[in-house]
């Protein structure tokens, strides 16, 4: 038979467990541990909002059957943009500009990212660096190496651009992405 001195000993084991149980459990949740993989995870979501921004620039919003070709019937307002004479017409640059962060904000739904872009071609020899938004415009502060930024592109096709009449372009766009 049990004394009342052993079911004393028992209670007292089972309050000591719980007490563990408890104290270990609000430790575990009252601490954060950041890993290497954690800080990072805002970098691939803001490299996802841009990706799937330029997509959205990047396709037609309804099929036009009036053009001759397939390329007129499904062009895109990114197509249309950098088809433009960017380098010899102001307006049009400031005008096309406007457009593309107002889309870019619109389709991300975030008017607090800052960004700036940039255009490189083949001209059959060489990679050129065509002059769409480059450099950043005077608000934006050069990058220096702690700057937090992610670079978003997109590969697209110019059928006939105004820069360069008669050739078909593949041009690829990089967009440099950052919040402050």
């Amino acid at each position: 038979m049990v004394t009342e001195e052993g079911q004393l000993y028992t209670i007292e084991g089972i309050t000591a467990a719980i007490l563990m149980v408890l104290t270990a459990y609000f430790i575990l949740n009252s601490t954060s541990i950041l890993t290497p993989g954690d800080t990072h995870i805002s970098d691939m979501q803001l490299e996802q909002l841009g990706n799937d921004a330029l997509k959205m620039m990047d396709t037609a919003k309804s099929f036009d059957a009036t053009g001759s070709t397939i390329y007129e019937k499904k062009q895109s307002d990114l197509e249309t943009w950098l088809s433009y004479d960017l380098i010899t017409n102001p307006f049009i640059r400031e005008t096309v500009i406007k457009e593309f962060i107002d889309k870019f904000h619109k389709y991300a739904d975030d008017d607090q990212l800052k960004l700036f872009a940039k255009i490189y071609y083949s001209d059959g020899t060489n990679v050129q660096l065509l002059d769409f938004w480059n450099p950043p415009p005077p608000d934006i502060p050069p990058f220096t190496n702690r700057d937090h930024y992610v670079t978003v592109s997109r590969w697209v096709y110019l059928k006939d651009p105004e820069w360069d009449p008669g050739e078909p372009k593949t041009v690829l766009l990089e967009v440099y992405l950052w919040r402050n």
